[in-house]
């Protein structure tokens, strides 16, 4: 992800986990550079990788893993109409210590009909 001023790469946005057989995919999205963070920048970053995971590559479902704390996240998740779907407990561990996941996802036809 450039900053369109500078040309500066500042975050990273895009699909991986993508499988084929179930037409799924999961999204992912980091803003490395601190001074662009709550901008609303990456919110807007997602919508064209939604866009082109339902249009072009012929997904059903796009799903997304966050932090349960990661406030921030989970806003732009709602913003491009993500529903939260669950918790997975103790999904990662970071520093010794397992934390836990919201599962959340959209739908083609859900995509569609907003």
């Amino acid at each position: 992800m450039k900053h369109k001023e500078s040309g500066k790469i500042i975050g990273r946005c895009g699909l991986h986990n993508w499988n084929d057989e179930h037409k799924r995919a999961e999204i992912g999205y980091v803003m490395e550079d601190e001074g662009f963070r709550r901008l609303g920048l990456m919110s807007e970053a997602v919508k064209p990788i939604i866009h082109y995971g339902f249009h072009h590559l012929g997904l059903n479902r796009m799903e997304a893993l966050v932090g349960i704390d990661n406030a921030p996240s989970i806003q732009i998740l709602a913003k491009n109409k993500f529903r939260n779907e669950g918790i997975l407990k103790q999904h990662y561990c970071v520093s010794g210590n397992y934390t836990d996941s919201i599962i959340c996802a959209i739908l083609r036809n859900e995509y569609e009909n907003t």
